[in-house]
């Protein structure tokens, strides 16, 4: 379990966190969430000691980090995933912390293998990718088999089977009754990770929520769609309990409806309608988590009213082929262009032939 209790931290005039306080309950995957520069990074440096606090405190399992007999027992963290000597193999630096730490040789192989690194185990560090080196972080984390596991950050630099691989692993370390912290500025990620969520702006708490009600609070219904006849739709979409405004390209802004209920108004109509539900966060003085793009989005749907699965995936599926049609067309014609313009200039300055004698 980690408490944080009125943890302050000022650096100066400037204040990276103020008057922060709550508790991340072990048997379940807890969510840090918030934009960059929130005083995410921060936060963890002070639960660690890293940093000392202006005001306030941090304890994990009901010590301070720092009083720990056998910190690396109680505690494994990733904050810096490139913090290894370059020059240095995987399985020695995971070697040195171990023998550092009493644990034995034995749990090297075990993490190695369970961050899928054993095929480049013995490759020195300053070779790995940004990927293979957030791995080989999160097994020196992993490594004194912690209570306690906090991670800022871990999915940088991971492709898609290794963040579905980092999410499966955070829940597995949670069902195990381990306290789990992951620190994150994407909600969707979130979203599909933890079941409870601390969020944090300017360095102070804006929610301490389950991820399920946080969500539903903080898409307050907004829908973005686009469709053949905006005004149309707009018109049948109005009421006491629904606003309709422009958004930029065209695309009308709904709020007070699913995405569900637009799309069975437009089929009802016979206007056809692509929209996405816009995921957010808290809207405050403090932040603003905005939307979150739309090739990453949790909340991507079709608002098709009446079309069938098969179907509303048979528009994404042109969709994507228009757009992918359109940008080869575009680079073809970009090529063209700029193959004109090299000759024309070889024309200016090509010498002219010598005058035969």
């Amino acid at each position: 379990m980690i408490q944080v209790q009125g943890l302050t931290k000022r650096y100066g005039d400037k204040v990276a966190v103020e008057d922060l306080s709550f508790v991340v309950q072990p048997g379940r995957v807890t969510g840090f969430l918030g934009p960059n520069g929130a005083g995410k990074s921060t936060t963890m440096r002070l639960i660690l000691g890293l940093d000392a606090p202006t005001r306030g405190s941090a304890t994990v399992n009901g010590k301070p980090y720092r009083r720990h007999v056998a910190p690396l027992r109680e505690v494994g963290a990733l904050l810096e995933a490139r913090s290894v000597h370059p020059g240095r193999s995987a399985y020695h630096h995971l070697l040195a912390i171990a023998q550092t730490g009493g644990i034995a040789r034995s749990r090297v192989d075990e993490v190695v293998d369970l961050v899928g690194l054993g095929q480049v185990v013995r490759r020195r560090a300053g070779r790995f990718s940004l990927g293979m080196g957030q791995r080989l972080g999160i097994a020196a984390a992993l490594l004194g088999d912690p209570r306690t596991v906090i991670l800022d950050e871990p999915v940088n630099g991971l492709d898609t089977e290794g963040i579905r691989w980092i999410r499966s692993l955070l829940r597995e370390l949670a069902a195990e009754g381990r306290t789990v912290f992951v620190s994150s500025h994407l909600m969707n990620e979130m979203a599909l990770t933890a079941q409870h969520l601390i969020v944090i702006g300017r360095g102070r708490l804006i929610a301490d929520t389950g991820v399920a009600d946080f969500v539903a609070r903080a898409g307050g219904g907004v829908v973005r769609v686009r469709s053949t006849d905006p005004e149309e739709l707009a018109a049948r979409l109005r009421s006491p309990s629904v606003a309709v405004s422009p958004g930029e390209g065209g695309a009308l802004t709904v709020s007070g409806l699913s995405t569900d209920e637009v799309g069975r108004i437009a089929g009802a109509a016979g206007i056809i309608a692509l929209g996405r539900a816009k995921s957010g966060a808290v809207v405050g003085v403090l932040v603003s988590i905005t939307t979150i793009p739309a090739a990453s989005n949790v909340g991507v749907a079709l608002a098709m009213g009446t079309l069938s699965e098969a179907g509303k995936s048979l528009v994404i599926l042109l969709v994507n082929l228009a757009g992918l049609l359109a940008g080869g067309v575009l680079t073809l014609l970009g090529t063209r262009v700029w193959a004109r313009r090299i000759e024309k200039g070889r024309a200016i300055f090509r010498p002219k032939s010598s005058p035969r004698p």
